[in-house]
C-alpha cells in the first residue's frame, strides 16, 4: 500500500489560505518520501448539519478537484458526509479512514481545524492520536490579508458583496462562474449585444447583481466580456427565471450555445438599474461595453510589462 501526506478539509474555493496547507503538505511528503492526499467532503457539511442560512459555495465538487490537482496533489479522495460521517468519532475516522484506508504517514491540518462528531477531534486531540498511531501531525500557520484570516466565509461574504477584486486577492485568482451556455431571450440580440446565458449549478455563489467586466474562457483562449448579474429589470414583462448571468463577448461572432464556459469576474462596473426604455439601454451598454475594453487593455498592457 502507497504511504501519504493527507490533509483533511471542505477545501471550498482552494484559496490562499488553503494553498498553504498545500504547500506543508507537499514539503513534508518530499521530506519522508510520501504521496500527498486531500480528504474532503460532498456535500458541504453545513447542508447535512442543517444551517439556518442558505449554503452557497464558492466552488462546485469538480471545481474544488480541478483546482487542487492542479496544485501537484497525488489524489483526492471525496468522501459522502452523511449522518453517518457525521456521527463518526474523530479516533474511528483516524484510524479507519486515514491510516488503515489511506495509510496516512503524515496529517497536516489549517489553523482551527478540527474533525469528527461534535468536532471533537481537536489539534491536541489529533496530535495524540499520531502519537498512538505512528503518524506525524503538522499544522500550517494562518495566512492574513487586510489584517484578517483568509477563510471560504469570508470570501463568500466578498463575492456576495460584489468585490470581486477583493475575492481575486483571498483566492489567488479571479473568482469564476463556469456552466453550459443555454438559450436565452433573445434581448441583448435585439439590442445589437448578443449575450451568452450561463446555466449556474444551483449550489454556486453568484455575485452581487450588477455589471461586472470578465474574461471569458472559450477553447482554451479568453476574451474580454461584459457580463450582466441579475434580473434585467428594463424588461419587466420577461418572465425570465430568477437570477440571469450573461455575457457579452467582445469582438466575438461565434454561437456558443450548449457549450460549457468559464468566465473570471474582475471588476464590477455597476449596479443594475431599471431604464426608461431601450434606447437609454443601448447607450449604457456601449459605456459598459467600453469601460470593460479600456480595463482589459490596461490589464495585457500590467502583464506584459511585468515581464
Amino acid at each position: 500500500m502507497d504511504r501519504f501526506a493527507v490533509t483533511v478539509g471542505v477545501f471550498d474555493g482552494v484559496h490562499r489560505g488553503h494553498h498553504a496547507i498545500l504547500d506543508l503538505l507537499r514539503a513534508e511528503a518530499e521530506r519522508l518520501n510520501l504521496k500527498t492526499a486531500v480528504v474532503s467532503f460532498d456535500p458541504h457539511p453545513d447542508l447535512v448539519l442543517g444551517k439556518a442560512e442558505p449554503v452557497w459555495l464558492l466552488t462546485t465538487v469538480e471545481e474544488r478537484k480541478a483546482l487542487l490537482g492542479a496544485s501537484g496533489v497525488d489524489e483526492v479522495r471525496i468522501l459522502n458526509f452523511d449522518a453517518d460521517l457525521r456521527q463518526t468519532p474523530p479516533e474511528a475516522f483516524v484510524r479507519r479512514i486515514l491510516v488503515e484506508e489511506m495509510g496516512c504517514r503524515v496529517l497536516v491540518v489549517g489553523p482551527g481545524f478540527s474533525l469528527g462528531k461534535g468536532r471533537a477531534g481537536t489539534a491536541k486531540v489529533l496530535r495524540g492520536l499520531g502519537e498512538e498511531l505512528g503518524f506525524d501531525f503538522k499544522q500550517a500557520e494562518p495566512v492574513s490579508v487586510r489584517g484578517r484570516q483568509i477563510s471560504s466565509t469570508w470570501i463568500r461574504e466578498v463575492v456576495g458583496r460584489g468585490e470581486v477584486e477583493l475575492a481575486a486577492e483571498l483566492l489567488g485568482r479571479p473568482y469564476s462562474l463556469a456552466g453550459l451556455v443555454t438559450t436565452g431571450s433573445g434581448r441583448g440580440t435585439g439590442l445589437g449585444y448578443p449575450t451568452a446565458n450561463l446555466e449556474l449549478p444551483a449550489i454556486k455563489l453568484p455575485p452581487k447583481p450588477g455589471v461586472y467586466a470578465g474574461s471569458v474562457r472559450i477553447d482554451g483562449a479568453e476574451r474580454p466580456a461584459a457580463v450582466n448579474v441579475g434580473v434585467r429589470p428594463t424588461f419587466f414583462d420577461d418572465p425570465g427565471k430568477g437570477l440571469i448571468v450573461e455575457a457579452f463577448i467582445l469582438d466575438f461572432e461565434a454561437d456558443v450555445t450548449g457549450e460549457e464556459i468559464e468566465i473570471d469576474m474582475l471588476e464590477r462596473l455597476r449596479d443594475e438599474k431599471r431604464f426608461s426604455g431601450k434606447e437609454e439601454l443601448i447607450r449604457q451598454i456601449a459605456k459598459d461595453v467600453e469601460r470593460v475594453r479600456r480595463i482589459m487593455e490596461a490589464r495585457t498592457a500590467a502583464r506584459r510589462a511585468d515581464g
